[in-house]
């Protein structure tokens, strides 16, 4: 496949489908990224960043960490046939420590589950994808901060509804949040979306970057 050509995500089921926050968060990863890095996705599901990530030839080597077995072998044909290499590792995030080296990667990121509020008629089996809890947040900051280096990278998407659960385990592990944008569905509603780059180590100051609005 034409790593060009437009990616058939209908094929997978409707429950694994990505979202326009996947396409949103790799496009913020790739302009707040200058040089070739050792990258990982936390959470990557069926690859649909990874894959943005991977065709734009920045990053020197890419790596996905999913427990959702479909949604891998989607991710793992999806980059075959495009010839496109990342390497992918099926398993819980709170596993990277028995695999994978502290502070070897120069950039992670992550979409993490969240609770999702309001939302009682959500597909079931979707719910089961996407729902967290305040033990899934603190598994995926805890892996990251684990497998991040000194002065390296996190890139996430969080819900404003729960950015502060994050905030507050973020700063107690010294990932110091540097940006953040904002993105609204339609201008006169409230953001639904942020975009967050945070630094290991960094010091303390943060830009609030202009906000993206779909439509």
């Amino acid at each position: 496949m034409n790593p060009e050509k437009k990616v058939r995500w209908e094929e997978l089921p409707p429950y694994l489908r990505p979202t326009n926050v996947s396409f949103l968060l790799a496009e913020f990863v790739m302009k707040q990224t200058r040089r070739e890095d050792r990258c990982i996705e936390l959470g990557c599901g069926a690859g649909a960043v990874l894959f943005e990530l991977a065709r734009s030839g920045k990053f020197k080597a890419l790596y996905g960490v999913d427990k959702n077995h479909e949604a891998l072998t989607f991710a793992k044909r999806l980059f075959q046939k495009a010839n496109l290499e990342v390497d992918l590792f099926e398993m819980d995030v709170s596993k990277v420590k028995n695999i994978l080296k502290a502070e070897s990667f120069d950039i992670v990121v992550m979409n993490p589950p969240y609770h999702l509020k309001g939302q009682p008629n959500l597909d079931p089996k979707r719910k089961d994808v996407r729902a967290g809890t305040p033990e899934t947040v603190k598994s995926f900051i805890e892996a990251a901060t684990y497998l991040v280096r000194n002065k390296g990278k996190l890139f996430m998407a969080v819900k404003p509804f729960v950015f502060v659960d994050f905030l507050e385990m973020m700063l107690e592990r010294k990932l110091e949040p540097k940006a953040i944008q904002p993105v609204y569905g339609r201008k006169d509603r409230e953001a639904f979306l942020l975009l967050v780059k945070s630094i290991k180590n960094g010091g303390r100051e943060l830009h609030m970057l202009p906000p993206i609005v779909l439509s």
